[in-house]
Parts: structure tokens; sequence; C-alpha cells
């Protein structure tokens, strides 16, 4: 009996961890089922394209600053955003030219938008037409229709054995004769006719003096293809700075805070300044308004000849600083005119198609449905404005992972800048020299930077 006993306990004791161990395993293998489930269903969301990366940047910005797009801020100030793709992938050669080109279409896309806001005009039209076949023959054909006479029977006959030589032909040549093999349309008996078509036209056109970016974004998806997003700025008293600037005036624009040097603004990072596109409104350290436009290119130069390298490179440093006069140009004194047409409709139809086989007559019911969806448009930037006042302040260069160079200007405008400009205009007059006001001209048809400043607090 005490060996029975001792027999039973240890049976309990093995029964009793068995079941422990169960336990824990079931525990765990619980935990792994979830850590797993927790991966797959992290793995079936969609990932984000490069344009939703952007807007969600760019709702954050609106929400930081409590604006809302296309309204009146608290300060009086106006906000507009837009986005535009990047052709170019970062491995190739056009890709610094092509960010860009986005930047300026996507900044272009939001200063049209608040030009047609403001002052646009839409027209519209709508046609539609509907035809229906009742007649008591619409589903009738002749059979007589299938019916050859004799010379028409010959030459098919004759067509047919040309056509087989020249298919056997082909096929010897190593060409597949079924590319070039045609079948004749049916006759169609339209039964049902229905379209609709809506045509949208919206033109715009006014100065675009004043408006200016505040904010720059670019998203980029896992497949590398990138998004520019751009924030738009109007405000009143840039207008009437853009005014002033126009018209030779001195501006009375101050800050609400005091400013810093020109230096410190564009001391940044080559990450920090690849960033930063389009022209930034900030204050000096008297609170005077200084305008800093940044300008980027790229080249495409390919080979292993240094010196043509370093003529690429020179004259991408000249176009990056026009991209930079482009913008203060059309700050000061740009104007837009857009239009764009819009086509939406469906047409609807329902026919009898009727056809000959083997001589003889055989009807099918067909229909077509299409839906119509075009969108074009026009859009065109001109401006004209004096550079005096404006200096080149910086010049730096970016290259990313794949070695594509980013080259980047720094042109500033500053009071001081522009005073000295009229005193050598003075002393060139008293040496009886005309000299004629350098002009910028520019013609345009159509990340996330850092915040030099706050537009709805700084003035």
């Amino acid at each position: 009996m005490m060996v029975n006993r001792r027999v039973g306990k240890q049976s309990c004791v093995a029964l009793i961890w068995v079941l422990t161990m169960s336990l824990a395993g079931m525990n765990a293998l619980a935990a792994i089922d979830a850590n797993d489930i927790n991966e797959l269903n992290a793995a079936a969301e969609p990932e984000a394209s490069a344009g939703e990366i952007v807007d969600k940047q760019i709702n954050n910005w609106f929400r930081k600053h409590n604006v809302t797009p296309g309204l009146s801020s608290k300060s009086g100030k106006i906000y507009y955003s837009a986005k535009a793709v990047i052709a170019f992938p970062p491995e190739n050669a056009q890709w610094a030219k092509s960010r860009q080109m986005a930047f300026k279409k996507a900044l272009n896309r939001a200063r049209a938008d608040f030009i047609f806001d403001k002052v646009g005009r839409v027209r519209t039209s709508t046609d539609s037409s509907t035809s229906r076949n009742a007649d008591s023959d619409a589903l009738g054909a002749d059979a007589n229709m299938c019916k050859m006479g004799q010379y028409e029977s010959f030459w098919e006959k004759v067509k047919a054995l040309a056509g087989a030589k020249l298919d056997q032909a082909l096929r010897e040549a190593g060409v597949d004769p079924e590319r070039y093999k045609s079948s004749p349309e049916d006759m169609q008996k339209e039964l049902f006719y229905e379209a609709s078509v809506t045509t949208t036209l919206k033109t715009a056109s006014a100065e675009i003096s004043g408006l200016i970016p505040v904010q720059t974004f670019e998203g980029i998806s896992k497949d590398g293809r990138s998004v520019i997003g751009v924030i738009m700025m109007y405000s009143p008293k840039l207008y009437v700075l853009s005014d002033d600037l126009r018209n030779g005036r001195e501006p009375k624009m101050l800050g609400k805070k005091v400013g810093r040097s020109v230096k410190s603004y564009t001391d940044r990072s080559k990450e920090q300044l690849k960033n930063m596109m389009g022209l930034r409104i900030v204050f000096d350290e008297d609170s005077r308004p200084v305008l800093l436009s940044y300008g980027q290119w790229g080249y495409s130069f390919k080979g292993n000849n240094t010196r043509s390298m370093e003529r690429h490179r020179i004259n991408a440093f000249k176009k990056a600083d026009t991209r930079a006069l482009e913008d203060l140009s059309e700050f000061i004194n740009g104007k837009l005119r857009m239009k764009s047409e819009t086509k939406v409709g469906e047409v609807v139809r329902e026919y009898l198609a009727i056809s000959c086989e083997d001589g003889n007559l055989v009807q099918r019911d067909g229909s077509e449905e299409q839906m119509i969806d075009r969108l074009s448009g026009q859009l065109e930037i001109r401006s004209s404005a004096k550079a005096a006042g404006t200096t080149e302040v910086k010049r730096w260069s970016y290259k990313n992972e794949f070695g594509q160079e980013v080259i980047g200007v720094v042109r500033a405008w500053t009071l001081d800048g522009l005073n000295s400009a009229m005193q050598v205009k003075e002393q060139r007059k008293d040496l009886s020299v005309t000299a004629k006001p350098s002009r910028v001209n520019s013609n345009i048809t159509v990340m996330s930077s850092e915040e030099l400043s706050d537009p709805e607090e700084d003035f």
C-alpha cells in the first residue's frame, strides 16, 4: 500500500507539472500569435503614397498655426496649398532640376487657385441628346444582303487565294500574318443613343505680387517617387511691400520683433538648404524686411573630364541664380493668367450588329458605354522688375545618396542694398554716364523646409 501511495503522489505531481507546462506553452503560443497578428496587420495596411505623406504634412502645418486654407487667419493672411510630382527619381541626373520644376508647378497651382477664388470667372454648358429607334423593322434585316453574284463570288475567291499566298510568304520571312489580319466591320442598326456632356471653363487674370511660399514639403514613397508640396500665403502688408518696391519707394513695413543678420538666416546646413525653395520674408536687426530667394538647379554631365564638369557646374550656379531672380521679380511685379476646361459626361448606345457568316445573316445585340472625363489647362506668368538692391549672398551644393548634385544660390534684397545701388546710380549721374536700370524678366508658362519666421506672428 505504501508503494501504491508513493506512486500515486508521483503521478499527481507529474500530472500537475504536465498541466503547468501545457498552460505555459499555451500562453507563450498566444503571445506569439498576437505578435504575428500585429505584424500581419501592419503589413496589410496600404503604404502611404508620396502625395499622402505631403498631404499629412500640410494638414499638420495648418493645425499647428490654427489656420483654415482659403480663409483669412486672425492676422488677416490667407493660405493656399498645392502639390506637384517630381518627374525623375533621385538616382536620375535630372532629379535636381525636376525638384525645382516641381516646386514651381506646385507654387503656380496655389497661386492660380488663389487668383481664381478672388477674381475668377466660370462658364458652363451642358449638351444632351437622345434617340430611340422603335420602327417596326428596327430589329430586322434583309437576308438577301448576304447573297453574292457570280462576279462578287469570283473576286472573293481571288482575294482569298492571294491572301493565302501572301500569308505563306510572310511566314517564310519570319513575320506573323495575324498581326495584319483585319475583319470587315459589321453593319449596325442603332436602337438607342443617349449622350450628356458638361463643359466647364474657368478663367482668371490678376497680379500675384506679394504672394510668397511660407513652407515646402517633400514626400518620398518607398518606390523612390517624390512629391513636392507648397503652402503659399497672401498678406495685405506684403502686397504693400511689393508695391513699394515696384514703384521705387522705401518700404515702411516693419517686423513686430527684432530680427537677425542676413548671414544668420543663410548659415544653414546643406541638408536644410536643400529643402529651402522660393522666396521668404525675414527681418534684420532693425526689424526691416529682407527678401531671401532660394534658387536651385542641377546638371546632367556624364564623363571623366573634370574641366567639362566644372563648366556644367558653373552654368548650373548661373541658372540657380536665375531661378532666385525669377521669384523676386514675380513677387515684386508678377501677373498670372490661367484658363482650364473640364469635360465630363457619358454616352450610352444600344445597337443591332448585322454580319454575314458563310452566306448567312447573323444578328447580335450590342451596347457601348463611354465615360467622358477630360481636363486641359493653360497658365502663364509674366513679370518685370528692377533688380536694384539684390545681391547673391550664398552658394552651396548638396549631393544625395546616388551622387546627384543640387546646386543652390541664395539671393537677398535688403534696404541697405537698395540704398547702395542708389548711391552708385547717383555717382554715375555725377560722372555724366547714362545707365539703364537693370531689369529681370521672366516668362513662365506653365522634406520640409525650415521656418525662418512665423507668418502669423512676425508681421
